[in-house]
């Protein structure tokens, strides 16, 4: 996240992540308590929770591979890509924070 997020929030971006982890399995562990009462192996509570899960799983692999397709700053920087680096911290940061920034990460 310290690559993606400006120098002034990437500790309450770093935080942030790990909150949304953390809440995803608290969200995880309490989607079946609405199921307790039901005893029964054949009903079918433990494919809803398992469905629960694959559908976020799926959405952010999508998300990932299909809309977010960007390598990190500092890696297309460390492969002598440094036009691809400005063009992306570019789409991150305001115009005339771009050069401070590749610099930065330099």
């Amino acid at each position: 996240m310290r690559e993606y997020s400006p120098i002034s929030i990437s500790g309450f971006t770093g935080c942030l992540v790990g909150t949304m982890i953390a809440f995803g399995i608290l969200v995880g562990y309490l989607v079946p308590l609405g199921f307790s009462d039901l005893n029964n192996p054949d009903d079918f509570y433990w494919r809803f929770v398992m469905l629960f899960a694959a559908v976020f799983g799926l959405l952010r692999t999508f998300m990932l591979l299909i809309v977010y397709r960007y390598d990190t700053p500092i890696y297309l920087i460390s492969i002598k890509q440094s036009s691809k680096a400005k063009e992306l911290i570019s789409k991150i940061y305001k115009e005339e924070h771009v050069e401070n920034m590749l610099r930065a990460t330099i």
